[in-house]
């Protein structure tokens, strides 16, 4: 956990990404006692992918919001970088919590 969370605070990633493998219990119970300690410790968001796990492309990116404050609390920077890096669709949608009483 030490060297994962130096290694973060130098190079500030998005995310971290813990891959596990299908080994035995005993080795399954370490590992997942690591992971749960770095889910629950580590200051940046972690994304566990589990054994044999296949990865399907991002190809749209949902954002909710509420149209107030927009460019205090809008991520634009991360909402780009992950648009851009998967090459995928952005859609936007508008949270009107006014309208709850109406549906």
């Amino acid at each position: 956990m030490d060297g994962l969370e130096e290694i973060c605070d130098v190079i500030k990633p998005d995310m971290v990404v813990i891959g596990l493998s299908g080994k035995n219990a005993l080795a399954k119970l370490v590992v997942g006692s690591n992971t749960i300690k770095i889910i629950h410790d580590l200051k940046y968001p972690v994304l566990v992918v589990p054994p044999k796990a296949s990865f399907t492309p991002v190809l749209k990116v949902g954002f909710a919001c509420d149209y107030k404050k927009i460019e205090e609390t809008t991520p634009v920077s991360l909402l780009k970088k992950v648009v851009n890096d998967f090459n995928a669709d952005l859609y936007v949608l508008n949270v009107d919590s006014r309208i709850r009483g109406l549906i």
